[in-house]
């Protein structure tokens, strides 16, 4: 049976929340992928067919093989965002094996995967050009049946301003929500668990609040934040969910982060990659 106390706990416990999430909003680009066919060589998509100068190497892993197109933003199509080009063309691409490029003990290796920033597009080539490169596309059909890739086909993508606020998938979530507490002078046992404070349904729709398809903002994760030892990788670059027709292994999520240097440097080569389902 609840008591008062009880009830006063989990009042004070919303308290924070809402203060917490008013001190944490943070401005996004929320992404609306729609289905599509033959969209421009330099537009933005998930999955399709690439730009890619046919003189520059074309990106491979460790064994050679090329990757695939994950997502291809082209940034002059974008609201605008603090610290993020506004032009040029913004590229991920991901293996073609069984983790997509993925080193899970070293996030950090684009050696299965990469991230690639054309600051100037040449708006001659062709994509006539881009295919005799004899590349791998998710509007193909693979010779091994058990081959999937989490985006099939090409998608359209319409971008939209918004924001979102901390979740509990962010590693330091406790750690601000106790400062949080405290700038309020709001203290808790110990043993006082948040789900305990303020119930299933009020923790499932927090945990829930940074899914989706976006640029920026606060991130999620159905396993764990994996930047718990690299706090530095603050930034969003791009999150693609499980939403829209695309599957990361039954319903799991992919991030990209960098560094707010790296970021307003233009250095993609320094980039989290991860997916967890």
């Amino acid at each position: 049976m609840n008591t008062s106390s009880d009830f006063e706990l989990t009042a004070q416990a919303k308290k924070v929340l809402t203060q917490l999430k008013k001190d944490t909003s943070t401005p996004l680009i929320k992404i609306k992928p729609k289905k599509a066919k033959n969209l421009p060589l330099t537009a933005s998509k998930f999955g399709g067919v690439p730009y890619w100068l046919p003189e520059m190497p074309y990106p491979v892993d460790e064994n050679g093989d090329k990757l695939v197109l994950l997502a291809q933003i082209n940034c002059s199509e974008l609201p605008p965002l603090p610290d993020f080009p506004t032009t040029g063309l913004l590229q991920f691409f991901i293996g073609t094996d069984d983790l997509w490029g993925l080193d899970f003990d070293d996030r950090l290796s684009q050696k299965g995967w990469r991230v690639v920033y054309h600051e100037k597009i040449d708006e001659n080539i062709s994509q006539e050009q881009v295919l005799a490169l004899n590349i791998p596309l998710t509007t193909q059909d693979f010779d091994d049946d058990d081959l999937l890739l989490p985006v099939e086909g090409e998608y359209a993508l319409l971008f939209e301003i918004g924001k979102n606020s901390i979740s509990t998938c962010n590693y330091d979530f406790d750690e601000q929500f106790n400062e949080t507490a405290k700038s309020l002078k709001i203290t808790f046992d110990e043993n006082d668990g948040l789900i305990d404070l303020i119930g299933d349904d009020t923790y499932d729709k927090l945990y829930n609040s940074t899914a989706g398809h976006h640029i920026g903002g606060y991130s999620f994760f159905t396993q764990g934040d994996p930047r718990c030892e690299l706090p530095e990788y603050k930034i969003l670059l791009l999150q693609i969910d499980s939403k829209n027709g695309i599957d990361w292994g039954g319903g799991g999520v992919c991030n990209f982060f960098i560094s707010l240097n790296n970021l307003r440097n233009r250095d993609f080569s320094k980039v989290l990659y991860n997916w967890d389902c």
